[in-house]
């Protein structure tokens, strides 16, 4: 009911509170066969018949008076939004577009979902009230502003392009039709992403529902770390200090919040090393986040969607410092058969650790800087400069033409005047076995909506959504955020 109303109205996504208060206000004050003599749930919770005369459909338009002040040539009225009838006064939320504001006034009338006897029956109703024989006075000026809406707010919302229609009225023109078997596998996905955090820890693997998937993804991190050379098994060497490991296990999601794969990592927990003793230098390449809108701003302005691209296992790919010895515990899922212990020299797997060779590993505090330093010398040998302001972000001019890469980690967002200099851009990093993952649709986290050749669309639903379910698990209740 409550997504059929915000989608007939088309307001903003940030009345969504709104609305589903009002869709539940509408069967509170309707009649109802569960209750004697079908009272609604407010007639048997106050004892008063609610006037059903006072429901009108959301999002309906209606001319509101707006008093000029001082300018007498201002018009007197503007066409506003209807969102809902105030309980605690006789008033009503009404959301101005051409301002961009909410108010709260008894001076409504014009309701466009309404015929001309109702909105006469209303309009007496907020002159006159029935419950206290009180006449509302004419003096008081009742419009009062928002608190939610600065006057800052106001001013950078007029020069922002109003509203069209809904993000997801956007995606379905260009998504194919979704067959009832996709569309319950996909609801399925959604469901247990939502009820199953991801583990913490091996032992919640194994109890997890999802240990089988989660258990591949672990076999696919070690497999692909002894491809790259990371580590070298030997027996543990007296006096050594190993580092502890651990996994990080993250599902990874498309932008429709569906389940694309599950991810493993493992990493070095290096917390107690100590600067200036253990490590001297650290740096990570992350780009602003003003920087990502700019280079989709970019895209937009050149006409060619931006596409993003993945590095796996980047900080392995990375050579580690000359003249340090890092020993790592053996992780857990990584199992030594007795004939390999044997050519070890150990007699049991607890004598065996780890000690990395020429590559990093995640968690170790030189680890990001030394991704960063190679990846630094690939783009610079390819003709890339960086840019003065941000240098996470490079560009490359070819004739009258420039292709933009921004560098969040190993997360990379590229735009350029033409399509296949992008595609060049990921041929020629092959060797970092970088994933071209397409045309933008989900980056850092945030979902990428493009809205035909006006933009692109930014939100965190799903970062939202983890944040309120972390909360949750802790016993933090909601609040009710009121516009």
């Amino acid at each position: 009911m409550a997504r059929g109303m915000f989608f007939a109205c088309g307001l903003p996504l940030y009345f969504w509170g709104e609305t589903v208060e009002y869709a539940a206000y509408i069967p509170n004050g309707s009649p109802s066969h569960a209750n004697t003599n079908r009272a609604s749930p407010l007639e048997v919770l106050t004892g008063k018949v609610p006037d059903l005369s006072s429901f009108v459909a959301f999002g309906s338009l209606s001319t509101v008076y707006r008093d000029p002040r001082k300018n007498s040539l201002q018009p007197r009225a503007q066409v506003g939004i209807f969102i809902r009838k105030c309980d605690e006064r006789k008033e009503f939320r009404v959301f101005l577009k051409k301002d961009r504001l909410i108010i709260v006034t008894q001076h409504i009338k014009n309701i466009e979902s309404l015929n001309e006897a109702h909105n006469s029956h209303l309009q007496r109703g907020m002159e006159f009230d029935v419950g206290n024989g009180t006449a509302a006075s004419e003096g008081d000026d009742t419009m009062t502003s928002s608190p939610a809406f600065s006057a800052e707010q106001v001013a950078h919302n007029k020069r922002k392009k109003t509203w069209q229609r809904p993000r997801h009225v956007t995606r379905s023109t260009t998504r194919p039709p979704v067959t009832d078997g996709q569309q319950k596998e996909i609801a399925q996905e959604m469901v247990n992403h939502i009820v199953e955090r991801d583990p913490l820890n091996y032992g919640e693997v194994r109890k997890s529902s999802k240990a089988l998937e989660w258990s591949k993804a672990m076999e696919e991190e070690i497999s692909a770390l002894l491809r790259l050379e990371v580590f070298e098994v030997i027996k543990r060497p007296r006096d050594s200090k190993e580092v502890q490991s651990k996994w990080v296990f993250k599902t990874k999601t498309s932008a429709e919040a569906r389940v694309e794969r599950f991810k493993a990592r493992l990493v070095a927990c290096e917390n107690e090393k100590k600067l200036g003793v253990d490590f001297f230098i650290t740096f990570a390449m992350v780009m602003n986040m003003s920087t990502v809108k700019i280079v989709l701003a970019l895209a937009v302005i050149l006409g060619v969607p931006a596409q993003y691209g993945d590095v796996p296992n980047a900080y392995a790919q990375a050579d580690k410092e000359s003249g340090m010895d890092i020993f790592l515990h053996v992780p857990s899922k990584m199992a030594f058969i007795i004939h390999e212990i044997q050519k070890f020299g150990a007699k049991n797997p607890g004598e065996l650790i780890l000690r990395l060779k020429k590559k990093k590993l995640y968690g170790l505090k030189q680890a990001g800087r030394l991704w960063s330093k190679l990846l630094h010398e690939y783009l610079s040998e390819a003709g890339f400069e960086q840019c003065i302001t941000d240098m996470c972000l490079y560009y490359k001019v070819i004739d009258e033409n420039i292709i933009v890469v921004g560098v969040y980690v190993d997360d990379l967002l590229v735009t350029s005047t033409r399509a296949d200099l992008i595609q060049d851009f990921f041929c020629n990093l092959s060797s970092l076995s970088i994933k071209q993952l397409g045309e933008v649709r989900k980056f850092l986290g945030m979902r990428v909506n493009s809205i035909e050749s006006r933009g692109y669309v930014l939100d965190q639903e799903e970062a939202i959504d983890e944040i309120l379910r972390d909360a949750e698990e802790f016993g933090q209740n909601r609040a009710h955020a009121d516009w």
